[in-house]
């Protein structure tokens, strides 16, 4: 980056997101959003077909672009795509997974799905599948909007363009999502279903990427090869030098995180305060902004809350956005 400040695209469309990480989706949705785009996910690709097959069945325009990862339980991506493909909508469908030494962007590039964006992405590598498929939005005179409330919006310095708070979250969910990860691999190699043992691997590989953790990631694709050759039995030392680096990887983010100041939350004392929060949260859901966790934390002292911030947690903004309408029903009659 040369620091010059740069108008960021403005794009008015839908976009499916099909990938069974919720890490990966909240990410690209975020990045999404912050460019004018609505997005609707899917944790396969049988309910990817599904959701096209929907708005195909209702009528409705169908999605503008679709990112479809390649490996995902019950339908993957190459099959969902032929299928969507089938239907006729004309909707782009770009291939969306982590490299390794056992795939190469060309392999997954043919007539249903035309592009590759790998993971993790750039925002530049985004950006380009973006406008390559879309047309940005212009004003009268024909010049691209710029993003934001009112104002210009520039390309983040680092290049995968995620805030330092969006950057601790996704820690903190690598942190409590991963502590059993090699227990349940060495157990989906017990029970000899290596399709399980290779997804935990490939979204290992993808997570530890996203985090900066890429001695963890090196040492998850090692492991995602050998399950992809269907080596038997596995080596010793691959899952040894797994467990190393995750252990060492979960060490130095629990360390990390018991350093982070947390400040308690200010509980809400009546009605009105709580009225007031549910106000606030609802436009940050519906932005899928990723300070939301911050302002829902005051919530936590009331028990009828729990959903929003179970959902916030897992980065699940669009079911939180769910729950908090509940929730704003029930305090409403208090």
């Amino acid at each position: 980056m040369d620091g010059k400040m740069q108008e960021m695209p403005r794009f008015d469309g839908l976009v499916l997101i099909c990938d069974d990480n919720p890490m990966n989706r909240e990410v690209i949705e975020l990045h999404l959003n912050r460019m004018g785009l609505r997005s609707e996910t899917a944790e396969n690709g049988m309910l990817g077909v599904e959701l096209v097959e929907k708005r195909i069945k209702k009528g409705i325009r169908p999605f503008d672009i679709i990112f479809m990862d390649i490996f995902m339980p019950v339908m993957d991506g190459v099959e969902a795509a032929s299928k969507i493909a089938e239907l006729g909508t004309g909707t782009p469908i770009v291939a969306m997974t982590a490299i390794s030494a056992t795939s190469e962007p060309e392999d997954f590039k043919n007539n249903t799905m035309p592009d590759y964006l790998s993971k993790p992405f750039t925002f530049q590598e985004l950006l380009h599948i973006l406008t390559k498929y879309l047309t940005p939005v212009a004003d009268g005179c024909g010049t691209p909007r710029s993003s934001s409330h009112g104002g210009v919006s520039r390309e983040p310095d680092s290049d995968d363009d995620l805030d330092d708070k969006l950057r601790n979250k996704l820690r903190l969910d690598f942190l409590s999502r991963n502590r059993d990860r090699y227990a349940e691999i060495n157990a989906a190699i017990e029970a000899h279903d290596m399709a399980l043992a290779h997804r935990l691997a490939h979204n290992m590989k993808s997570n530890a990427a996203m985090i900066g953790m890429m001695d963890l990631s090196v040492a998850a694709a090692e492991l995602e090869a050998v399950f992809y050759n269907g080596t038997q039995p596995v080596p010793d030392h691959c899952m040894e030098k797994f467990k190393v680096k995750l252990e060492l990887a979960l060490e130095q983010l629990s360390l990390w995180s018991d350093s982070l100041a947390k400040p308690e939350a200010p509980i809400p004392k009546d009605k009105q305060q709580i009225m007031d929060l549910i106000i606030k949260l609802e436009p940050m859901l519906e932005n899928l902004d990723p300070y939301s966790l911050d302002v829902a934390e005051s919530l936590r002292a009331v028990p009828e809350a729990y959903k929003v911030l179970s959902h916030l947690e897992d980065y699940n903004f669009k079911a939180a956005a769910e729950a908090l309408k509940e929730f704003k029903a029930l305090i409403d009659k208090w």
